[in-house]
Formats: C-alpha cells, structure tokens, sequence
C-alpha cells in the first residue's frame, strides 16, 4: 500500500510498498499537495520570474515550461507596464491636451524661480535630504530655461511647492503670484494632476515627489497622500541595494527621510 505523509504541511511522493510484487509495473511516481505550512502563498521571482529551483516537484527527468507556483516577477515600478523612461511616456493626446489647459506643465521663468530653490535647500533640506543638492544644483544653473532643464516636471512643481513656503514674499511675486498661499496652491495642483495622469515612469522620483506634496496641508482631507507615500515606501528600501553606490546611498536617504516623516516623535 502507498504510504501517505500525515503532516498536512509537506509533500509526500507515494512510492510503492516493498513488499509489492515484482512482477507488477512500477507506478509513475506522484506528488499529492497537502497545502501549504507556510503563511506565505506569493514568493516574488526575479526579473524573469523564473528561479534557479522549482517549487513543484515532478521528477528529475520531466521537464516543465511553465512558470513554478506561486511565483510572480516585481516590475520596477508597479504603476507603469513600460519600462520607458521619462515624464510623459505613453500619455494620450487628450490627457496632453488636458494637462496644458489646465496650467499642470506651466513654470514661471527659471530665473526668478532659482530664489525658491535656494529656500528649498536651505530650509527644507537639511531635515529631509531625498534630493542630491549638488547635481539639481548644477542641472538649474546650466540651463536657460526650464524646458531645458533635465529634471521630471512633477519633482520641480513638487519642490517649487515647498520652496514657495519658505523663500521671500519678493520672489513670490516675481513667479507671478499675488501671495504665497496661491503660489503654494498652483504648484502643489498642477503636481497633483501630473501624479493622476501617471506621468512619472521612475519610480523613485515618484517617491521623492510624493514626498514632497505630503506636505500639503489645504484642509482636513489632504492628508490621502500619506498612505500612497506609504505604499512607495517598502519597495524603494527593498531596492536600496544597488551596485551604484551613489543610488544606494540616495535611496537610504529617501527611505530615513520618509521613515521620520511617518514618525513624527522621531524628529525630535
């Protein structure tokens, strides 16, 4: 008789008896699935989603083409199906069209907005440094304009945002607002519309600039952007470990900054 394993945790293969006949055939062997021990029924792969050993145990010389259970590949970034790069990869023409009515990828002149970076810097990010000072530094002094500027637009409407809480009143005139709760209010809407139309396809700027707008504090409701900076939170520490150390190192920052923004006794 087949012996079957009683711990409804493992798998058993059922090999026939010893004391079987030698004159029957040999059976096909089997594997009969009990359940699993674990509380884990998903196990992430890697980019092929194919690892180096089945979980699914169907003989040394079977050979099976199939995805292994309970298996499934972790894109780079899950709020995009492309791997493209760049702000505004894919998008429709009528959600551009959409986006321009509505003032989400207008900026003021970049010369009177580099007072508002500077506000940034000084005040903001010292306490929060998910941003590399030295090289936004040296891609806003190097262009004449901000279409040239080679910084995703959502992540410059974002820090324009905070840097609109900080700089003077003077430059907040020169952007071409009347007082700094309109200027906050129109950097902070044209970044919320950019982040529902999915206009960023890298992930980590993403994070950077939800970071950014989980500042905003226009009523009792604005707070929902917390939760979505949470959700980004766990894959970008997942990834910290890269061979480029500069990227590493940024990524821990980015991870430090939102795990004392999601602990406020921590500033302390």
């Amino acid at each position: 008789m087949p012996q079957e394993s009683q711990d409804p945790g493992h798998e058993e293969d059922l090999l026939p008896s010893s004391s079987s006949s030698s004159s029957l055939p040999s059976p096909t062997p089997r594997t009969r699935f009990f359940g699993e021990s674990s509380f884990l029924t998903l196990i992430p792969g890697d980019d092929g989603g194919i690892p180096a050993q089945s979980h699914i145990s169907g003989g040394s010389g079977s050979s099976n083409n199939q995805k292994p259970r309970f298996t499934f590949p972790i894109l780079a970034n899950p709020r995009s199906t492309s791997q493209a790069a760049g702000g505004g990869t894919g998008l429709s023409s009528g959600t551009m069209r959409y986006l321009r009515d509505e003032g989400a990828l207008t900026l003021p002149d970049l010369r009177s907005c580099l007072p508002a970076f500077e506000a940034y810097f000084a005040w903001f990010h010292p306490s929060y440094p998910i941003l590399d000072r030295v090289q936004v530094a040296r891609r806003l002094l190097s262009a004449s304009s901000f279409s040239s500027v080679d910084m995703s637009r959502i992540l410059l409407q974002a820090m324009l945002f905070i840097g609109a809480t900080y700089c003077d009143a003077g430059t907040i005139r020169a952007m071409g607002f009347q007082d700094r709760s309109q200027a906050k209010t129109a950097f902070y809407t044209r970044a919320r519309l950019l982040f529902h139309a999915d206009w960023e396809k890298d992930q980590t700027v993403l994070i950077q600039s939800l970071f950014l707008m989980s500042f905003w504090r226009g009523g009792p409701a604005d707070g929902r952007y917390d939760k979505q900076m949470a959700d980004n939170h766990i894959p970008c520490r997942s990834r910290s470990m890269s061979k480029d150390s500069h990227t590493a190192r940024m990524r821990r920052r980015i991870w430090w900054s939102i795990y004392v923004r999601r602990f406020p006794s921590l500033e302390l």
